[in-house]
């Protein structure tokens, strides 16, 4: 039996409306659509279970649930013996049949954080991955140390013979601005030139699918300049919030409910708990993490930012930015020509061989025609020198054992 034959309609009575137009509609059309009758809904409430409803549909049931205005109307209907007047309509019987489950709203907002939970961390976990991921990078690669090294140099061959030709380090402000100097025709620029150095010299995987791009990726960059220490300390202690009204919740019905109602709520409810207040923790120490890396990063380089206060990280990697992007572009433009140098080595190595097989096969075959002609010149069964008579053909033809074969072709007396 489904949810609406469960409510069927009393044909003798009038029917009781209680709730808005609006109220009644959604609350209609939620009945409608959800297969399920209520015990099926009881079923699910009482043990967290997800093969009864979909996620979905106990978001709506916690949604559309009765407000305490709406219940005690209804209450009071049912219990005023009102019953002479009409029959409530299915969505006002629908709503006080919920608000009868032992401890509805508070099971069903746990049970709804729960399922929510990894998701309401997702961005955050995902945010501080990204921005250790970058941190270390920049601060640790081999790769953006040959980088950096190869703009130190070639800014101090382009310095030579003035006061900044022994430079020994430069200001991270000059990254964005490299690729604004030009070659004299304008062909290229100087990060285009340091791309192709680094290319020559320090990428041995040079023009195959092997090779990587030694800057981090310009979306992880962006995305590591997006961190807001504040807000994302913030965003967390949000979620620890709702982890503290959810335990009072959980706790409330722990001393509310029924004890053949208890369970497997409470044990459900106690492991996820456990389990939530240490994840929030290690968001906690992810972010001092983070803190920690990133102020050790700026010290790295010795940025000392704009305004000589705080360095963020919308600050810093702000530099980035623009360098990493411009940089993976011209180094995969370097890529294809490398690509492309290689493929044309292979093609032409491939060409030689090809030459000298032809050369070899030529020469055996010419081998072979002196070969063959040196077998028809001398005697033999077919020699040119002395004409077969039939009969030995016909001994030919007639012979069948392999020895005598041989015989009666290399034996020119035999009869």
């Amino acid at each position: 039996m489904t949810l609406a034959q469960s409510f069927a309609k009393p044909k003798p009575k009038k029917l009781i409306n209680l709730l808005d137009s609006k109220r009644l509609q959604a609350v209609g059309v939620f009945m409608r659509h959800l297969n399920a009758n209520m015990d099926d809904i009881k079923q699910g409430v009482y043990n967290l279970d997800l093969s009864v409803l979909e996620l979905y549909n106990y978001h709506k049931l916690y949604e559309l649930r009765g407000t305490p205005d709406e219940l005690e109307r209804i209450g009071a209907h049912i219990r005023g013996g009102k019953r002479s007047e009409g029959t409530l309509d299915e969505p006002e019987r629908f709503l006080y049949e919920l608000s009868t489950i032992s401890g509805f709203e508070n099971r069903l907002s746990c049970f709804l954080f729960k399922e929510n939970f990894n998701e309401l961390l997702s961005d955050i976990t995902q945010a501080f991955a990204n921005f250790r991921l970058v941190v270390e990078a920049l601060h640790h690669s081999t790769t953006v140390s040959s980088v950096m090294g190869l703009v130190l140099a070639i800014g101090n061959h382009m310095n030579a013979g003035n006061s900044r030709e022994m430079a020994e380090a430069f200001a991270l402000d000059i990254l964005p601005k490299l690729k604004n100097v030009k070659t004299k025709d304008n062909s290229s620029n100087l990060l285009q030139y340091v791309v192709s150095v680094y290319v020559r010299k320090y990428d041995k995987d040079a023009g195959t699918s092997a090779a990587r791009c030694p800057l981090p990726d310009p979306a992880d960059v962006v995305a590591a300049s997006n961190v807001n220490f504040e807000e994302m300390e913030g965003d967390i202690n949000n979620i620890n919030k709702q982890l503290e009204d959810v335990e009072k919740k959980a706790t409330e019905v722990f001393l509310t409910s029924p004890p053949d109602l208890l369970q497997p709520f409470k044990s459900t409810m106690d492991e996820f708990l456990g389990w939530a207040r240490k994840t929030i923790q290690d968001q906690f120490d992810f972010l001092s993490d983070c803190k920690r890396r990133f102020a050790a990063l700026v010290d790295y380089y010795c940025y000392r930012g704009n305004g000589g206060g705080v360095v963020s990280p919308s600050e810093f990697f702000g530099l980035w930015t623009e360098m990493c992007s411009d940089f993976k572009e011209a180094w995969k433009v370097e890529q294809q020509i490398v690509a492309k140098r290689i493929y044309e080595e292979k093609r032409g190595t491939l060409k030689k061989l090809k030459k000298s097989s032809l050369e070899r096969v030529n020469v055996k075959k010419s081998s072979s025609s002196s070969a063959l002609k040196k077998m028809l010149t001398s005697r033999g069964p077919f020699s040119i020198k002395k004409r077969r008579s039939t009969d030995d053909f016909q001994k030919v033809r007639d012979t069948t054992d392999y020895e005598k074969l041989v015989s009666v072709l290399t034996d020119p007396d035999s009869t």
